[in-house]
This record gives C-alpha cells, sequence and structure tokens, in this order.
C-alpha cells in the first residue's frame, strides 16, 4: 500500500470500521484509505459517463453502507458499493425551479445525508440548497440569490448539526444560515 497522492482533495468521509473515503477532486476520483492513511483502493476516473467524476466535492456513506458522490463537475449524485461499484445515480444540470420532477443542479459543492438518507445539496450555481430522495426526486428547494435572510450568494458548505439543525455556508456575504429539520429558515 501506498501514501495517497492528492490532487485537491475537497471531501472526506471516516467510517466505524476504520475506513476513510476521500474526494480527490482534481484526480476525479474517490481514494479510500486505512486507519494509517494508506491507500486501500480509489475508483473512478475522469469523465461524464456513470461511475467517473467531473471533479467529485463531497462523499458521505448512508445507512445501508453505499456511499454517495457528489460530482459537482457533473451536477449529479452517484451511488455506489462499499467496494466501489457504481449502482446509481442522478441529476443533471440545470435550474431545479424549471422541472419539479428532475433534480436539477448547477456546480454544487456541498452535500450531506439526514438521517432517512435524504441528500442535502449546497446549490451553489443556483444559490440555495436542494433535498432530494434517495432516488433524486425533489423534497423541497429553500433559498434564492441575494444577501437577506433565507438567501444566497455562494451557498458551499451544508452540514446537520447533532440537534437536527441544518447550516448551510455562504462564501460571498460570509454568513452561516440555519433552518430546522423541516427545512424552514430559522437564522
Amino acid at each position: 500500500r501506498n501514501a495517497p497522492q492528492f490532487n485537491h482533495p475537497a471531501g472526506v468521509f471516516t467510517q466505524p470500521s476504520k475506513k476513510t473515503y476521500v474526494a480527490d477532486t482534481q484526480n476525479h476520483r474517490i481514494v479510500v484509505l486505512d486507519e494509517k492513511g494508506q491507500v486501500l483502493s480509489s475508483f473512478g476516473t475522469q469523465g461524464n459517463s456513470t461511475g467517473q467524476f467531473n471533479l467529485p466535492r463531497a462523499v458521505a456513506k448512508d445507512h445501508y453502507g453505499k456511499i454517495w458522490v457528489l460530482d459537482s463537475g457533473n451536477s449529479r449524485v452517484q451511488i455506489f458499493s462499499g467496494l466501489g461499484e457504481y449502482l446509481s445515480g442522478w441529476g443533471a444540470f440545470g435550474d431545479p425551479t424549471s422541472n419539479s420532477n428532475n433534480a436539477f443542479m448547477n456546480q454544487p459543492l456541498g452535500f450531506t445525508l439526514n438521517y432517512i438518507d435524504q441528500a442535502l445539496i449546497a446549490d451553489t450555481g443556483n444559490f440555495h440548497f436542494q433535498v432530494l430522495n434517495s432516488g433524486g426526486i425533489p423534497v423541497t428547494l429553500e433559498g434564492w440569490f441575494g444577501e437577506g435572510p433565507d438567501q444566497f450568494k455562494e451557498p458551499g458548505g451544508i452540514v446537520i448539526t447533532k440537534s437536527g439543525m441544518i447550516a448551510v455556508t455562504d462564501g460571498t456575504t460570509g454568513r452561516v444560515e440555519f433552518f430546522n429539520n423541516r427545512f424552514e429558515f430559522i437564522g
């Protein structure tokens, strides 16, 4: 096993089994590390076909052990087995307000899963965050362009706190906005 050779790693997820998954963004792959930081495996190559990536930015694991990858440059989410085998995916470049039945995104930068395996995505180029179910069907869309409450100019990071609040960073305005677990703006 070798030490990793990363190129702008952006996202990381550690399993209780001591495996760490890293979104190696500019190498267009996911790298799996052991507890000592040595490479166990990797999956993905540059491209836009299934199992390929264009700037993967975030990685998470669902309750079934599946690995979800936010493929930012392809504006989609891809789902893999714990061994890196492609299982499914959804999403495409576009504006989610134009069609409520599809997972449209524009260069999303942030991603996390909630307790029922819904994807919460900081949809950077569309100036909001959206929630999609495990099949990519939209659940809700929050925020719009601006600097006021429930508005974003560059949503980038998204996380769920232990109490269930959702925090979304906005790089351009220098703010963090909070939403409750029903996706309602609270501050």
